[in-house]
């Protein structure tokens, strides 16, 4: 917040050939109970969705120690619950 650094947490992000996109986006879309609705993995819990581009956003999952996502950044429960809760639409990604 300002030059305040809020939180740093562990989290999981794309694996090569899905590589989670750079650059400088907004959170657009905050849904609470999200479950993915693609193949594969139909219906995966997808909690605390925060959106930053199209299909690529901040939710709670397994977070592994190498980059194993679609292209998502996976946090753990209590991580994920506090971005969702400190993040509005509109929250700058970096």
């Amino acid at each position: 917040e300002g030059d305040r650094l809020l939180m740093a947490v562990q989290g999981t992000v794309g694996r090569p050939g899905s590589v989670t996109p750079s650059g400088k986006f907004t959170i657009y879309n905050k849904i609470k109970n999200k479950r993915r609705i693609s193949q594969p993995d139909a219906g995966y819990p997808m909690a605390y969705w925060c959106e930053f581009k199209p299909a690529y956003g901040f939710h709670e999952g397994f977070v592994h120690s190498t980059p194993r996502t679609h292209g998502c950044i996976r946090l753990h429960r209590e991580a994920a619950a506090r971005l969702f809760a400190l993040t509005r639409i509109g929250t700058p990604v970096r």
